[in-house]
């Protein structure tokens, strides 16, 4: 069974200086024409940008507002494709890349830059149409039928083969398949909830910046899992729907450091946690300095002059 691409992180979000890029690319594997073969995904191409894509920007700021109101949107775009079925491969690829800008997530306080990224784990329920083709609520507009007719087949299989149904990786019965299917959408990036700080730091000496990052969910989409057992033969097991992972990166400045989801910039690029310390370890060295000279410097000058002067 071919495997969803998981080359790289799939939605990157960069943070320079008070500026906030973000960059998601979905690659979602449909195999599941394989095993009902009245199913496919239409064939497209298009692309929302500019004037044609205010309303779609709209909607995904409505959704980074439920968990910061100031969240603003620019410079957005929505690409999304589709590759014909083949069936010499034996999948066809659905495909949707979102790039935009975010800002109204920082705040200042004495030169120091705190920067929100709570808004990261969007979800979007509404439909999101490119052209004529749905891309968000894909299990409504395309699996519904699909899905009723696999819940049946599920019903009537033998003991020889069984029909399992996950969405998004949860385990759903044949009676629960046709609903969470229906309420399946791609632009839902909740896996994604756990705070920054709680991600992996990848930090390279001398880099002029730092890394976090998650492996969020493996297993998204709609899968059909078919289990066969064949009389004195090991039960075989094959995996259809439409599938793919999801992973991310937020990358910050040299020197920034997190707290939550919250990264902190001081205006020499320094986080001020650390400029504390090298305020306190500056005073503490003055003060070591300072006494030395007291005790040791200041007191030989004074007993040769004291002695100098009795003779």
């Amino acid at each position: 069974m071919a495997k969803a691409s998981n080359a790289g992180p799939q939605y990157s979000i960069g943070v320079e200086d008070t500026s906030v890029s973000v960059s998601i690319t979905l690659n979602i594997l449909q195999n599941l024409t394989a095993f009902e073969n009245s199913f496919s995904l239409p064939q497209f191409r298009g692309v929302l940008v500019g004037a044609n894509a205010s309303d779609v920007s709209q909607t995904v700021q409505s959704a980074l507002q439920q968990e910061n109101p100031q969240a603003r949107v620019s410079n957005f775009r929505l690409d999304a494709s589709s590759t014909a079925w083949s069936a010499a491969a034996g999948h066809q690829w659905f495909n949707i890349s979102m790039s935009m800008n975010v800002s109204g997530v920082e705040t200042n306080t004495n030169g120091v830059s705190h920067i929100d990224l709570s808004w990261k784990s969007f979800a979007i329920s509404t439909s999101v149409q490119v052209g004529a083709v749905e891309v968000n609520n894909v299990g409504q507009a395309f699996l519904a039928s699909a899905a009723s007719d696999l819940a049946q087949q599920a019903s009537s299989t033998g003991s020889f083969s069984q029909l399992f149904f996950q969405v998004n990786g949860k385990e759903a019965s044949r009676f629960q398949f046709p609903s969470a299917v229906n309420s399946w959408s791609t632009l839902n990036f909740s896996s994604l909830a756990p705070p920054i700080a709680s991600w992996h730091l990848t930090y390279t000496p001398l880099a002029s910046s730092n890394a976090w990052s998650l492996n969020a969910a493996q297993g998204l989409g709609v899968a059909v899992v078919v289990l066969i057992t064949e009389a004195g033969q090991q039960q075989s097991r094959a995996v259809y729907g439409l599938l793919y992972d999801l992973s991310s990166t937020v990358t910050t400045p040299r020197g920034s450091a997190v707290n939550g989801d919250v990264v902190t910039l001081s205006g020499s690029g320094i986080p001020e946690v650390a400029m504390a310390g090298v305020i306190v370890s500056t005073l503490g060295l003055w003060s070591c300095t300072f006494v030395y000279e007291r005790r040791f410097l200041g007191r030989n000058p004074n007993k040769r002059s004291s002695r100098k002067s009795s003779k």
